[in-house]
């Protein structure tokens, strides 16, 4: 409401699952523990009014194509994916959030593929799919959200009296 959108469908995309477990740390398996936070926040939005569906409700594979082919087909106002990721670098900490967008640069589509289990040349063909969907009428709305949530989650860390660190959008 804070940035005039007018949101009232959203798809959760608990990240990774089936044959891509996603990071591991401490007997924990991101792909499993994205699945309950889906379900605390699908509480929380069902409980200011919104209409959440998923793109998983299970611990299965889906490809990036089919999460995307998913939002658009259910005409959502938001597609949000959860990620919790690790690092053996205990010096490496920090919250970070992403939005769909296009890469930028190499070093992006890099990260874009290796997040999310596809070759590189799978990310310049989805770039293209993004761009023939339409997102990019969406994009300054999502970034500028994306920021909100940053900010948001940051404050909500330190408020807890633990060290936060944004690593940005």
């Amino acid at each position: 409401e804070s940035l005039g959108l007018t949101v009232k469908t959203i798809l959760l995309d608990p990240g990774h699952g089936g044959r891509d477990p996603g990071a591991k740390a401490n007997g924990v398996t991101e792909s499993k523990l994205v699945m309950k936070l889906s379900s605390m926040v699908e509480t929380r939005l069902k409980k200011k009014g919104f209409n959440v569906s998923y793109t998983r409700d299970k611990d299965t594979f889906i490809a990036l194509e089919k999460r995307t082919e998913t939002a658009n087909r259910r005409k959502v106002d938001l597609f949000v994916s959860i990620h919790v990721n690790a690092n053996t670098d205990t010096s490496v900490s920090g919250l970070e959030v992403y939005y769909l967008d296009q890469a930028r640069t190499k070093s992006a589509e890099r990260v874009a593929a290796r997040e999310n289990g596809v070759s590189v040349q799978a990310i310049s063909d989805l770039q293209v799919i993004i761009s023939d969907l339409g997102f990019t009428t969406k994009m300054k709305e999502s970034r500028e959200l994306s920021s909100d949530v940053l900010n948001s989650m940051v404050r909500h860390v330190k408020s807890g009296g633990f060290t936060a660190r944004s690593n940005g959008v």
